[in-house]
C-alpha cells in the first residue's frame, strides 16, 4: 500500500518547516526518494549539520537524485506587458562552476557559504554526501525537455486549470477570493516561442484581496510548474508524492487519478494520526516544533521497520484504519469486547487489554507494559506495538516541554 514516497520540491524543507514530514514518510512508507536541488541541499544542510545529513541521506529508507538546478518562472517585464519563461537555474559556485562540473563540493560550498546557521562546511564533508547522491538534470528526471515542457503547456493554456491555481495560491497564503471576479474574468494565453502573455480581462488584485501588486502571473505559474512535476512523478513512479494542501484540492478539483492515489495514502495517513494522537502533536509537527530532536525522530523511524512491512503488505486500495484495527484484534481479547470499548483500547495502549486479559486492578498500566509484554500479550508484533513507540516518544517529549516552561498546545 505504502511503498515508494517522493519529495522533490525545495520549498519543503528550505527554512527547516517540513523537515518533520520527510520523517514521517519514512516512518509510514518501505521507500523515500528526495529529488534534491542545490537549494534543497543548502536547506538540509542549514538545518541538520552535515553529521546529521549524512544520517539522513545514508538512511535505508532514503534514496536521493541531486539536481544542479533548480526550476522557476522567468518575468520579462516590458513596457507594454509581461512574458513569462519555466527556467531551470543552475546554482554557480566558485569561478563560475556549475554542480555537475568537476568542482562539485567546491560550488556546493559556495552555496552554503551565506547560511544563516551553519555556513561553514569542508570538501571531505561535502563529497561524503556527494557519494549517496545519484547525480542528474531536471530534464532527464522528468522525462526529456520537449516532454516536460509540453505537459506544462497543456495546463497554462487552460483558463479553468488556471482559475484552480489562483485560487489555491489564494488558500495557501490566507487571502480572500473575490469569486464573482474570479468566475467572470476571461483568461486568454498567447505562446511566444519559449514565453508565456497571460491577459486577463480582470486583474489578479481584483480577484484575490491583498495580491500584491507588484507580483505578476509568474507566481502563479510557479504552482502550475510544481504541479505538472507532481503529476509526472506520480504516473512514471507509480509513487505518492508529498505535496502541499492548494496541490492537493487542484488535483481532486480536475479529476487527475494519480495524484489522487497519493492525495488518498495522505488523507489516510492523516486519518490514522489524528485517530491516535487524539490532540497531541502529530509526529511531523513535534519535529518541526522541537519537541522532538533529529536523532530520535530516526531512531522512532528504525523502530517503524516492521510497521513499514506491514502497510507495504497491504492492498493498494486498503483501508488504513481498518487494517489497523484488524492486524490489533486478531485472535485477541479485544474480539470479545464491546466494539465502543475495543475502538477506544486499540488506539490508547495496552493498560485496558491487560486489565481484561489478566483481570482488573493489576494495576498495569500502559505505560508500564513495554514492547516486549504487549507481544506476549497480543501473541506476536502488532502495528500497535509502532503507535506505542511513537506514542512514548511524543509523551517524553511534551514532558520535557513542560517542564522547561514552554507552553505545548
Amino acid at each position: 500500500m505504502l511503498e515508494l514516497s517522493i519529495i522533490h520540491r525545495p520549498g519543503i524543507c528550505g527554512l527547516g518547516q517540513n523537515l518533520g514530514r520527510i520523517l514521517e514518510a519514512m516512518l509510514y512508507y518501505d521507500r523515500v526518494h528526495l529529488m534534491m536541488s542545490g537549494q534543497m541541499f543548502s536547506g538540509l544542510w542549514d538545518i541538520l549539520g552535515p553529521d546529521d545529513l549524512a544520517a539522513l541521506l545514508g538512511h535505508p529508507t532514503i534514496t536521493t537524485t541531486l539536481t544542479p538546478e533548480m526550476l522557476g518562472i522567468k518575468n520579462e517585464i516590458g513596457p507594454a506587458f509581461v512574458t513569462h519563461r519555466p527556467v531551470a537555474i543552475k546554482f554557480a559556485g566558485r569561478d563560475g562552476k556549475m554542480i555537475h562540473d568537476k568542482d562539485d563540493a567546491g560550488t556546493l560550498l559556495h552555496v552554503i557559504a551565506g547560511l544563516p546557521n551553519r555556513p561553514d562546511g569542508t570538501r571531505a564533508q561535502i563529497n561524503k554526501l556527494l557519494r549517496m547522491t545519484k547525480r542528474s538534470r531536471y530534464a532527464k528526471m522528468l522525462g526529456g525537455e520537449h516532454e516536460s515542457r509540453q505537459r506544462l503547456v497543456s495546463l497554462i493554456k487552460d483558463p479553468a486549470t488556471l482559475k484552480l491555481f489562483v485560487r489555491g495560491w489564494a488558500v495557501k497564503n490566507q487571502k480572500s477570493v473575490n469569486e464573482a471576479a474570479l468566475n467572470l474574468a476571461q483568461i486568454d494565453v498567447f505562446e511566444l516561442g519559449e514565453e508565456f502573455m497571460i491577459a486577463s480581462s480582470i486583474p489578479l488584485e481584483q480577484m484575490v484581496l491583498g495580491w500584491n501588486p507588484t507580483e505578476n502571473w509568474g507566481t502563479i505559474l510557479g504552482s502550475v510548474q510544481d504541479y505538472a512535476i507532481d503529476l509526472y512523478l506520480s504516473n512514471a513512479h507509480s509513487a505518492d508524492i508529498v505535496t502541499s494542501p492548494d496541490i492537493s484540492e487542484i488535483a481532486s478539483a480536475r479529476v487527475d487519478l494519480s495524484l489522487q492515489r497519493s492525495l488518498n495514502s495522505s488523507s489516510q495517513i492523516s486519518a490514522f494520526e489524528e485517530m491516535v494522537f487524539e490532540d497531541a502533536h502529530g509526529f511531523a509537527d513535534a519535529v518541526n516544533d522541537g519537541l522532538i530532536s533529529f536523532a530520535e525522530a530516526l531512531k522512532v523511524v528504525d523502530q517503524s521497520r516492521r510497521f513499514r512491512g506491514w502497510t507495504t503488505g497491504l492492498a493498494p486500495d486498503a483501508d488504513l484504519i481498518h487494517e489497523y484495527h484488524r492486524a490489533v484484534t486478531k485472535d485477541t481479547i479485544l474480539k470479545s469486547l464491546p466494539a465502543s470499548l475495543a475502538r477506544f483500547t486499540f488506539f490508547n495502549g495496552a493498560g485496558l487489554v491487560a486489565d481484561a486479559a489478566l483481570g482488573s486492578g493489576t494495576g498495569l498500566i500502559a505505560s508500564a507494559i513495554d514492547t516486549f509484554i504487549v507481544e506476549k500479550l497480543f501473541g506476536g508484533w502488532r502495528p500497535n506495538v509502532f503507535v506505542q513507540n511513537i506514542q512514548k516518544t511524543l509523551s517524553k517529549a511534551e514532558q520535557r516541554a513542560i517542564e522547561r516552561g514552554r507552553s505545548v498546545s
